[in-house]
This record gives structure tokens, sequence and C-alpha cells, in this order.
């Protein structure tokens, strides 16, 4: 507690104690009637260089309310403060206290706070590293005074520095999901890359994120049946309370120097909580509005071997080829001879060989040639013919169509890998935790705009080395390629 005391030299020229009453904006003098004080004005008032201002700071001890310091000095100037002050003490001090936020002080250990240079080596080093190496590293480097008491106090820090920035940044009031929709929901008014919301009565909304670019690369890029890129949709786990489904393909005006391959790039993006035919319709249905106008019979679309995905996409894409990761194919392949006939079976060796071998029907690469190979083992002595009959449906009603429709568009080795990628590129994003929807968006956003950043440099020489079609860009053609204009 903060005290001013001031005092008057009045014209017997002796100092007396005056108060400042604020509701008279006047200095008065202090008058005891009946068990009662008021205060009447000086008249005349007191000048300036008559007065002599004393502070007087006033504070009790947490752990033992006994103990009390008065810090007394005197102004100057009025306001600042002087060279000299008195500390007075009264009471037993006591060295600590447990802190006042514990759950058992009787047990608790007496709480020290740490130094305030430890406190700010701790918000320079969490910039770039985890809570737990921050409090490794000090602990070693440090002595046990200066050193953090547990691992708890940096992850205080933590939390703390991002309150900071979500408060910097607007979102310091979104604690409950719903606050987060809401906010989502506001700025679709003004932010480009939130095109789309979903709403439905049972289920969280449904949010599709991109840009102009990205849509004029999918136009420019995947139209083409033979070299043209395959959109890979996946969906990715573990960053939250939601899903994210990320479409992605393969840049092919820009290659990397070392690899010589194109750079995958994220395409749409699709945050949602469920993941049925419902959902997914909300999201295809709008990529399929967006494409409008192309010939889809040009396009190329794979996914994993998820039901209702594939299901959303051959309705909305009805002229497309739709292909299914040949990876995910063999994985429950062998997951359903396990369960038949067991890991250690010779029909199960046979089967995986002749359908993923070196020369089994995945690597055939025309539809002649794999119905002719599929007919032979369909014969009474062929290799179906000897399994079990639940195995023998399971290929004929669901494997060898989609391995069949796969060797059709001319991709019968495909994998989903791009995709596979791009998922572990999001979690590393958001550090393999759930975000907040507003930060997840923001993230999201950073990671497509340093792709399109990483591509305008190539132009340039740096990263990646454009390929011959762009091989001597004109004055211009830095802004063009931004614009997605030939």
């Amino acid at each position: 507690m903060l005290a001013i005391v001031r005092c008057c030299r009045l014209e017997e020229a002796t100092y007396r104690k005056i108060f400042w009453v604020a509701s008279q904006q006047k200095y008065c003098r202090e008058v005891k009637a009946d068990g009662k004080r008021t205060y009447q004005p000086y008249d005349p008032q007191p000048t300036p260089d008559s007065l002599i201002v004393v502070d007087r700071y006033y504070a009790t001890l947490t752990a033992n309310d006994a103990y009390k310091r008065c810090v007394t000095w005197l102004a100057v100037n009025g306001d600042g403060v002087g060279s000299r002050a008195v500390y007075e003490y009264i009471g037993q001090h006591v060295a600590s206290a447990p802190h006042g936020n514990t759950k058992n002080s009787s047990s608790a250990e007496p709480f020290g706070r740490m130094p305030a240079a430890t406190m700010e080596r701790v918000g320079e080093i969490l910039k770039s590293n985890r809570p737990q190496d921050v409090y490794n590293q000090l602990i070693v480097n440090n002595d046990a005074a200066s050193a953090p008491r547990d691992s708890r106090v940096v992850r205080n820090a933590k939390l703390a520095t991002s309150r900071m920035q979500k408060a910097a940044n607007g979102h310091s009031g979104c604690r409950p999901f719903a606050d987060k929709v809401q906010l989502v929901m506001e700025l679709i008014r003004t932010d480009d890359f939130i095109r789309h919301i979903f709403v439905h009565s049972d289920c969280l909304p449904n949010v599709v994120l991109y840009s102009d670019r990205q849509i004029s690369d999918i136009k420019g890029m995947c139209f083409d049946r033979e070299n043209g890129s395959v959109i890979g949709i996946d969906k990715t786990y573990n960053i939250g309370s939601v899903y994210v489904t990320a479409s992605v393909y393969k840049n092919i005006a820009i290659m990397r120097k070392r690899s010589g391959d194109c750079p995958v790039f994220i395409g749409l993006l699709f945050i949602h909580g469920r993941s049925d035919t419902v959902t997914y319709s909300d999201f295809f249905s709008h990529l399929s509005a967006k494409l409008m106008g192309c010939d889809f019979q040009a396009l190329t679309l794979g996914s994993d071997d998820e039901l209702a995905m594939r299901k959303c996409i051959a309705h909305f894409f009805p002229r497309a080829s739709v292909i299914v990761c040949s990876c995910h194919l063999r994985e429950n392949m062998g997951r359903k001879l396990d369960e038949l006939l067991g890991k250690t079976s010779d029909i199960r060796r046979q089967l995986m060989d002749a359908l993923f071998g070196a020369n089994g029907l995945v690597h055939i690469d025309n539809v002649v040639s794999f119905d002719s190979a599929v007919d032979q083992l369909r014969q009474p002595t062929g290799l179906l013919s000897t399994c079990l009959i639940e195995f023998h449906n399971y290929c004929n009603r669901r494997l060898l169509q989609l391995m069949r429709d796969n060797c059709a568009a001319g991709r019968s080795t495909w994998t989903n890998n791009n995709c596979e990628s791009i998922n572990y590129v999001l979690k590393q994003a958001v550090q393999w935790r759930g975000n907040q929807l507003p930060e997840l968006i923001d993230k999201l956003r950073t990671l497509v705009d340093g792709q399109h950043a990483d591509a305008d440099r190539a132009l340039c020489g740096r990263t990646v080395a454009v390929t011959s079609a762009c091989a001597h860009p004109g004055p211009n053609i830095v802004s063009q390629w931004s614009a997605g204009q030939p």
C-alpha cells in the first residue's frame, strides 16, 4: 500500500500535516468532533513551495501477517523519488511459505520465486525448444539457487507466453469450442483463406480452406490423364478434436535440384469432426463446383481404402479416374489372410506373390493382360479356387475391382505416400498436439503460403530449379506466376 503525506510550513514557521481532499480539490485540516473526522479547507491554500511531500510504502509478509515493513522517502519535485529512504520493520521474519494456490499447505514445501534473470532466459530458449528440453538445459548449466524449481515452472512460462500471443492476435476469448467456431464464422467475411463453412445440426461445422492460387494450380497441373498430377486425398489424425483432410498434388512446373522430383504441394484443406459420407460430401461437392468447366475425364483422384471417401469421390466426379493406394490394398489383403489363414500359411505367401509380388497383378499396365491373368487365377486349378470361400468373395467383390481401376487409369502401383508425407508436415506444424481452431487455421495458412513463396523463389534459382518451360523468365514472370497466369 502506498500512502502520500503532505506537510506545509505555515506562518508560525513550523511544519504541520495537512490533507489533500480529492472531492474538494483542496488542502484541508482534519478536525475531530463527537468521534467524527471532518476536513476543513485552508484559506488561503498553501503554495507549492511551502509543501514537503513524504511518500510511505506499507507491505505485509505473506508467510507471517505480523511481520510488516514501512518505507519512507521524500518526494523530489512533488512526485519524484529521492536518493534516501528509511526502512522500518516490525514482527518476526519467516523465510518462506507454501504458494498461495497450493492445495495442501500443511505438507507443501516453502515457495521461492525464480530469479528474474532465469525467467528471461527461459523465455528466450522456449522460442525454439520444448519445455522439457529447456528445463534439462537450465538445471545442468545453473546452480540450485538460480535453476528452475521443477519442470512445471518452465511449462507455466510457456503457457503464459502462449496466452499473451493469443491475446495479441485477438484470440484470447476463444475458450469453449463454440466460441472458436463463432470466431471462424466471423473471420470468413474478411479472410480469403477460409472459403466455406458447412453447419449441421448434429455435429461440428466443417471448414474448407484454400486460396485462389491453389485452385489455379490444380486446374493447370492435374487435368491431364497421362502427364498430369494425381490429386491425392487423405485424412490426418492426432491434431486435436478435429480431423484435417488434405488434398495434395505434385507441382510439375518445378523440380528439386538434388532429387530431380517435383515437389508435393498442399491443395484444398478440409477440417471436420466426422468421417462419414455426409461429411465428405460437403468437401467433394465444393471441390467439384470449383472445378466446374474442366474435363473430369482427364482428372485422376486417389485415396486410401476408406470407403466413405471413395463413395463421395465417385459420386461427385463420375467421369474421373478414381484410384486406391496399392500399399493400402496390400496391407488390407494381408490382414484378411492373417485372419483366415494365419501368417505362416503357404497359401498366404502364394496369394501375396500372385497379386502383389514382383510378377503379380499389381505390375500389369494394361486392362487386357490384367483380365487374362485374373481369369487364370479363377480357373478350377487356379490359386483363387483353392483358397477359402471368404477370401474368394473378398477378392471378387472388392480387391480385384480396385486393382483393375488402378490398371485402367495407368496407375497400377500408385501409392498415397505424398499424402502421408504432407500429413507428417501438418503434425509437425501443430507439434503433435491439439490446437484451437483459429490457431490451427493460421498454421495451415502459413504452410500453404510458404510453399507458394518457395515456388516463386524457384524463378531465381533458389531451393528448387524451374523446369525447361520457365528456364528463361521475363521481367514480369514472378507476378504472373503468383497470379496463376500463363
